[in-house]
């Protein structure tokens, strides 16, 4: 599918279902604080149970992060920029990169697939990197080392 980037984007666009309205309200909420010129040194914290949404939102979120350096409304040297999500299992880093893979496919650039994969067995680069915690130093690792 290919996407005019200068058309009107709706972040929630990606999702394969109607949006619930607390993932609404949680980006309305998060935005301004990634967003924001200066950097805030706010926390943001997402609870709600199994199945509530989690990952969608994150990926509403990353997806309007990307839109944004894409489009030239972030700093171009965000181009440069991974984000990581981690989580505790293997299990879950296959999990949280099959959906992300779906969602973020529009986001790749050349060289440099959308998503990708870090844990013992897989190292895959990626704009967006979905890692199990015991292996951020690896990743971090090859970050610094790719500049």
């Amino acid at each position: 599918m290919e996407v005019c980037l200068s058309e009107p984007f709706d972040p929630f666009s990606i999702l394969p279902a109607p949006p619930h309205d607390w993932q609404r309200r949680a980006h309305a909420e998060i935005m301004p604080i990634l967003t924001a010129p200066i950097p805030q040194r706010e926390r943001v914290i997402m609870r709600a149970g199994t199945g509530a949404g989690k990952t969608w939102i994150q990926m509403v979120v990353i997806a309007d992060l990307l839109h944004r350096i894409d489009t030239g409304k972030a700093a171009h040297r965000a181009r440069q920029f991974r984000v990581v999500l981690s989580v505790p299992r293997v299990a879950l880093v296959e999990q949280m990169a099959a959906e992300a893979r779906v969602m973020l496919a529009r986001f790749g650039l050349p060289g440099l697939p959308a998503v990708g994969e870090w844990y013992t067995e897989c190292n895959t680069d990626g704009r967006v990197i979905v890692v199990c915690h015991p292996s951020l130093d690896t990743l971090e690792a090859h970050i610094g080392a790719a500049g």
